[in-house]
Order: C-alpha cells, then structure tokens, then sequence
C-alpha cells in the first residue's frame, strides 16, 4: 500500500475484474487488499484487518447474500460496505443492511465516483474533530439523499397556510434549513458476544 493511501479490502467473485476493480480503487486514493474465502472466513479476514472500505461482489456472498454486510456492520462498525451488483434492484435492501452504496459492477466508472465520493468524506471527517472518534461512520447513500431531500425543499413551502390561533405565512417568514457538506453517523457500540452473527448455516 502505498503512502497516502487508505487502507481497504476487495472481495469479487470473477477473478476476470480483479485488475479494474483494483486500478480503481488505487485511483481514488485507497490500497486494495484481496480478500477470499467462504463469507464467514471474510468477515473474519475484514475483522483482523480492519480496512476503512470493503469493496464487496454481492455474488461473493454466496447464500448469505446481505446478510454477510449486517456482519460486517456489526463486527467492523467503522468500515463502509461497498456492494457491487449486476443491478441495482437490491439498492433499497443494501442499504437497509447497512451498505455505504451498492453500485453496477459492469461500469466502474459508478465505483468510481462513489469511491472518489467516500475518500472526501474520509478525509473531510479527519480533519474535524471527529476524526478521533473510531466508532463514526460516513454517511451511506440513504441519509445523503435524505439531506439533499431536505435541503432543496424550499423553508416555506407552507405560506398560505394558516396555523391554529394565526395569521398566513408569508414569504420571507422562514429561514431556510442549513446544508452540511456532509455529515457522520454514530453506530451502536460492537456487542461483547459475536454469537449467532453468521446466522444459521
């Protein structure tokens, strides 16, 4: 790994993309670690390594699927999951799962903005004060989407509309909701027993 770089691991079930996905990853500023093995085998690889990312092939999950990234949450609460996938109808439980992004594995060009996208987020929370706070974590697609929701709707959207014991809103009586450039999410501490993690064979 070189200097500068982030550190990270990569788990992909076609040997075929290991040179792209990984040029990809040095690109946007991490060192790609390959990982392998039977799903419970790399969330015991991702757990001693403890990279800041995990580039993860949804197919490398085998029968376990999302399950393996609800383990990683919880095994690695710092690390953020990127899923790679041949579509993206699974986004919406990715997410619920607790993936960073999930992200067409055809074209990685999407893997390449989301992690250009994640790096100045890394970087940004560093500088803060946060950054000595192992247990934050960046904020995955769901609650970015959510902010930008927020930010772009208008403080009064409500004028006209007149409130119990009040006159109507006019324009102007509303401040505008700030935007943050981004923001970190707080994970429950890890549980002291890892019992029942890998779910049932």
């Amino acid at each position: 790994m070189e200097v500068g770089q982030r550190r990270a691991g990569a788990v992909y079930d076609e040997l075929s993309t290991r040179p792209a996905v990984v040029a990809t990853m040095e690109r946007c500023g991490f060192g790609a670690i390959p990982l392998a093995g039977p799903a419970s085998e790399v969330v015991a690889q991702v757990s001693l390594l403890s990279p800041e990312v995990l580039v993860f092939d949804l197919a490398s999950g085998g029968a376990r699927g999302l399950g393996v990234v609800e383990d990683l949450r919880r095994m690695v609460p710092g690390c953020a999951v990127v899923l790679l996938a041949p579509f993206d109808g699974l986004l919406e439980s990715a997410l619920e799962a607790g993936a960073y992004d999930l992200v067409g594995k055809d074209d990685l060009r999407d893997l390449e903005r989301c992690l250009r996208r994640l790096r100045a987020e890394l970087d940004a929370r560093d500088a803060s004060d946060l950054g000595t706070q192992p247990d934050l974590f960046v904020t995955p697609r769901s609650q970015r989407e959510n902010q930008e929701e927020r930010a772009t709707t208008p403080a009064a959207a409500a004028v006209g509309e007149v409130a119990p014991g009040g006159p109507s809103q006019s324009p102007g009586d509303g401040e505008p909701e700030p935007r943050s450039s981004f923001s970190i999410q707080a994970d429950e501490p890890v549980e002291d027993s890892v019992d029942g993690l890998f779910g049932n064979p």
